[in-house]
């Protein structure tokens, strides 16, 4: 069982694969299957199974990209002394491993998110479990190594192998098997499935999967995406990401944040200001004469700025 402990040596995180019974596909290529797995995890001295009678099971596609984060990680921690923030997530266990770099301790910020699913056993049966803590990159290493000596073991035991090492390619796939995992969960109709989808649009860092479950929960018209999307136009991760995430919230109950909304149309990218107009608007009927003064004010001065530096270009 591969172990993360602290700093300190007080909170520790393990987790476990054993090799299940059966291929549960047998596609041409190797990146295409999943192998039933024994799934094991300990947060705090509390564990928890997910066992092969429960159809348990890993993609090739998820192992292959686990390794190639951890390869990037170190490698990028070799070469420039940092390393940008990294999740390594399962789409069928549900849980997340997001690490970042602590530049000031040079150590490692590490938090482990798993949400119980209806296969699991153990104490926390039903109970979302998160962990945060730091950790040196010496135990860092030993970790990935130490699932490496489980997890490829199984690989071979069904003559499959990690089915590609470049970094971006393996994101990209990623990204794409998340894509379409979106597109199932939206289209189960299930309330438990939205939450999910809300967890993982406020999570991810991909743009292109954070637009799809901002559009698919839209289009579910789920109102609890509102509160989402509009922290996460305000995040300075989305800049230049904005259009679509405020698209999404036309069919939804958004009108109380219409201050929001002002500041992207005044100082947001083009199609995020473009939006933020739709958006208003559909709304502006609903604004008191002083918010309609406070709006008018805001946009004039932004106005006034924007026509000083068009002076700057005026023919000489």
């Amino acid at each position: 069982m591969a172990e993360l402990t602290d700093t300190f040596g007080t909170s520790s995180f393990n987790l476990s694969f054993h090799a299940g019974e059966g291929l549960v596909s047998g596609y041409e290529e190797d990146y295409n299957n999943w192998i039933p797995i024994v799934y094991e995890t300990k947060i705090c001295g509390r564990s928890y199974t997910v066992s092969p009678e429960e159809k348990a099971c890993l993609s090739v596609q998820e192992i292959s990209f686990m390794f190639a984060s951890f390869r990037r990680i170190l490698q990028e921690k070799r070469e420039s002394g940092s390393f940008g923030r990294t999740e390594i997530a399962s789409s069928d266990l549900l849980y997340k491993l997001t690490f970042e770099h602590e530049s000031e301790n040079d150590r490692i910020a590490f938090s482990i998110r798993t949400i119980e699913a209806i296969r699991t056993y153990g104490a926390i049966q039903g109970v979302e479990m998160e962990l945060q803590m730091t950790v040196e990159f010496e135990a860092f290493e030993r970790f990935g190594r130490e699932l490496g000596q489980e997890l490829l073991p199984i690989l071979a035991r069904y003559g499959l192998k990690l089915a590609e090492t470049d970094w971006r390619r393996q994101q990209e796939a990623f990204v794409q098997e998340r894509m379409r995992a979106v597109g199932e969960l939206a289209a189960s109709g299930s309330t438990i499935e939205n939450d999910i989808l809300l967890r993982e649009l406020a999570e991810t860092d991909d743009p292109r999967l954070r637009n799809e479950l901002a559009l698919a929960l839209s289009d579910l018209g789920e109102e609890q995406a509102v509160d989402v999307l509009i922290e996460l136009v305000q995040q300075r991760r989305t800049q230049g990401y904005r259009g679509t995430l405020l698209y999404a919230l036309e069919p939804l109950d958004y009108a109380r944040h219409h201050k929001v909304l002002i500041e992207q149309l005044v100082g947001g990218g083009y199609e995020a200001s473009a939006q933020a107009y739709t958006l208003l608007e559909k709304i502006s009927s609903t604004f008191t004469e002083s918010e309609r003064e406070a709006y008018r004010t805001r946009i004039a001065d932004k106005l006034g700025l924007l026509n000083g530096a068009l002076s700057l270009f005026d023919p000489r």
